[in-house]
């Protein structure tokens, strides 16, 4: 899943452990938990392109090495509390101001989201929203943690090593959910698991579970209101989760159906859904010679998919299907992959578990996932990864796709 949702899972962690001993640090301390299994992506600086790929969602994602790992963040934490650096007044300055800032970050990046989903007329909400929150919180975090007296923090190495636990070994758990895969059996296996039924960034996920855990940080430390609200939005966002395996189902037995109808001979097939939602799915489906992709939203007044056909070109490869970048790209992709050749003559792998930006005939630009390959010393190596749709989509993107999720049939 997105940063974001990390965040407020691991915090929410955090919260659920130590919430009623030291308030607020808990969410603090368990976001930090959140976010670490993700600092792999720091090996892009000194990884290749293709082993960057290969690596991310990797070790750091284990569930034998994160228990391990809760150990030294716990002892840490413990030793920082138990000395007088976080009580002292320049600290509580710099801290303060960080937090200032990042509830600054935070406020942009909702104005931002509103304005991309919805238009720049929803800014004339989200606008006072988001000013009404800032003021709040700032004069919070100066009233209540800035210029305050020491607080004693009293919490034991298994309480930390329990918060460290908990919001270490969710990340990967919630990241399994989506259709990137995750390497949970690192070292023994590098196999991905991923249940491709939510999508890596999903608004009606994390923004109810981020609303309550809001709620929760306005009480204080004991107060009953700060667990009820933290355990609600657990409970919110677990349902939500369940209600997306629900859809994937759906959408599973309408493909099974379409399959039947159209009398299609398949090998096998993928569901997933569409970026930030749960209602528009993309659907993959391999035959012998070519992949049909098609997308169907449980708001569709018709079952009946249109297929789009993509050649799978495979031969493009030929004598090279040994080579170290393409075993991982085929790896990465479950072999749920067609091959083109570019504009520039240069050949382009196409992850299609992901979908693409448009329905109907695909050029370079149109797939989600897409890998330029160059011929250095005999062997293709993978050149600089491309995402996104191309510039003339980029202004339409947002609109065409909430028109799409409305149905149009």
């Amino acid at each position: 899943m997105d940063s974001l949702s990390q965040i407020v899972l691991g915090a929410s962690m955090g919260e659920l452990v130590l919430g009623k001993k030291i308030g607020n640090r808990a969410m603090f301390w368990g976001a930090i938990g959140g976010t670490l299994p993700d600092l792999d992506v720091i090996s892009s600086l000194w990884l290749s392109e293709i082993d960057g790929l290969a690596s991310h969602r990797g070790i750091t994602h284990s569930l034998f090495i994160l228990p391990i790992a809760a150990l030294p963040m716990a002892y840490l934490t413990k030793k920082w509390y138990d000395s007088d650096i976080p009580n002292h007044k320049n600290f509580r300055w710099i801290s303060g101001i960080w937090a200032i800032i990042a509830v600054l970050g935070f406020s942009a990046m909702s104005a931002v989201l509103g304005n991309a989903l919805f238009g720049p007329k929803s800014l004339w909400i989200t606008g006072p929203l988001v000013l009404f929150g800032l003021y709040h919180y700032v004069s919070r975090i100066y009233k209540n943690y800035i210029i305050s007296g020491p607080t004693e923090i009293r919490a034991s190495f298994k309480d930390w090593y329990l918060l460290a636990f908990l919001s270490l070994v969710t990340h990967p758990i919630l990241d399994c959910f989506t259709t990137y895969g995750t390497q949970i059996f690192q070292p023994f296996s590098d196999y991905r698991v991923g249940f491709n039924n939510i999508a890596v960034a999903d608004p009606l996920w994390t923004l109810p579970f981020l609303s309550f855990l809001i709620a929760a940080a306005y009480f204080k430390p004991g107060d009953e209101r700060r667990g009820f609200y933290n355990k609600l939005g657990i409970i919110v966002s677990s349902l939500y989760m369940l209600w997306t395996l629900a859809n994937k189902h759906i959408v599973e037995q309408i493909v099974k159906q379409n399959i039947q109808e159209k009398k299609l001979i398949v090998e096998r097939f993928t569901t997933s859904p569409t970026i930030l939602n749960n209602i528009l799915w993309t659907a993959t489906l391999e035959s012998d010679t070519v992949f049909y992709q098609g997308s169907y939203g449980l708001l569709d007044r018709s079952k009946d998919i249109q297929f789009d056909v993509i050649p799978k070109k495979h031969y493009l490869l030929q004598g090279h299907e040994e080579d170290y970048s393409i075993q991982i790209l085929k790896w990465f992709s479950n072999d749920y992959f067609s091959m083109l050749i570019r504009q520039d003559g240069k050949l382009q792998y196409n992850d299609l578990r992901f979908g693409s930006f448009s329905d109907g005939p695909k050029t370079e630009d149109d797939y989600v996932f897409r890998f330029p390959l160059i011929l250095q010393n005999n062997e293709l190596v993978l050149g600089e990864t491309q995402r996104g749709p191309s510039k003339e989509k980029q202004n339409t993107m947002a609109s065409d796709l909430w028109k799409r999720i409305l149905g149009n049939k």
